[in-house]
């Protein structure tokens, strides 16, 4: 799937299956460069305590925002420009 992406290399997926039990993170060569394997991990931790309280979509949106917010750039104020 994340090779038909026309950006595959910044590009992110998320499968989640309930009925199996199974989630499932992958990122793209750039996009693995924000996002390490430490970071998914805790973006699947958050999504399969929710999904264990039985909130799919809580679980999900718990998991985006740790993806999120880990893959933005933090801004450093006396380097970046206004």
């Amino acid at each position: 799937m994340l090779a038909a992406c026309d950006s595959s290399a910044a590009s992110v997926v998320v499968a989640v299956d309930p009925g199996a039990r199974s989630l499932e993170i992958v990122t793209g060569r750039t996009a693995a460069a924000m996002l390490d394997d430490r970071t998914c991990a805790l973006a699947a931790l958050a999504m399969t305590s929710s999904f264990s309280a039985g909130d799919l979509v809580g679980g999900i949106r718990n998991g985006l925002q740790v993806l999120a917010d880990h893959g933005r750039n933090a801004r450093t104020p006396h380097l970046d420009t206004f």
